[in-house]
């Protein structure tokens, strides 16, 4: 699945897609950045990517799982993750 949207957000145009192992980088200069994500699994921006790639791996094998990432102007500014219900435990 792929997904793609163009949302305006404080006059930004930004799109939101979804991440590829690409992004991953990006994604952790993110969380590298803030304030709570600093200090979390001993993460620095010149830190080795491979947790971070084996955890991206196993969020998109994952059906319940999805990792967006919003970019402006081609540079990845924002990522957020949605989880929803296992799919085989779904019911009508």
């Amino acid at each position: 699945m792929t997904i793609t949207e163009r949302l305006s957000v404080q006059d930004l145009q930004m799109i939101l897609r979804e991440a590829t192992s690409n992004d991953i980088s990006a994604i952790v200069e993110l969380l590298v950045d803030d304030q709570l994500g600093a200090g979390r699994e001993g993460a620095t921006a010149g830190s080795g990517l491979r947790p971070y790639l084996d955890a991206f791996e196993a969020i998109d094998a994952d059906p319940a799982h999805l990792l967006l990432v919003a970019t402006h102007e081609a540079q990845v500014v924002a990522t957020m993750q949605l989880t929803g219900p296992d799919p085989g435990s779904w019911t009508r």
